[in-house]
């Protein structure tokens, strides 16, 4: 059977409802410090985080699901609303550095279960008090042929 687009539509949706952060009280976004390639089959242990004063990951707490499709590509777009302040952190000193930030991922609450990932371009690197990672506008993309 080939699924039509109603029934792809219908999947999708009963994904994006489900799908990280919404439902979830607490999910958190985090840095990551070392080169790496995103894929569905990273953990947490194939990343290393940031370790710069004042880069903890930040809590994501997100009950209303914002969604939708790529008109292009069909993919669904679940995007990750930024915390007051935004995705950003700053270093106030020169703990642990310097470092270079190659991305970023979802973490389950805890803190142990990278969810998804995805690359900083270009790779921001911090090598003084006051440097700022900003990673603006987060986005988790469901490529329609995990639907399928």
């Amino acid at each position: 059977m080939i699924p039509s687009t109603a029934f792809l539509q219908q999947a999708a949706t009963a994904v994006a409802v489900t799908v990280p952060p919404w439902g979830a009280a607490a999910y958190k976004i985090g840095l990551i410090k070392d080169a790496f390639t995103p894929s569905p089959s990273l953990v947490k242990a194939d990343v290393v985080m940031a370790d710069f004063t004042d880069s903890d990951p930040k809590d994501l707490n997100e009950t209303t699901a914002k969604f939708g499709i790529d008109p292009i590509t069909g993919d669904w777009l679940l995007v990750l609303t930024p915390p007051a302040g935004g995705w950003i952190w700053a270093t106030p000193d020169t703990v642990n550095l310097p470092q270079t930030i190659y991305g970023w991922c979802l973490l389950n609450t805890a803190g142990t279960v990278l969810l998804g990932s995805d690359l900083i371009d270009p790779p921001v690197a911090v090598t003084a008090a006051l440097d700022v990672v900003d990673l603006g506008s987060l986005v988790m993309r469901l490529p329609l042929i995990f639907l399928q």
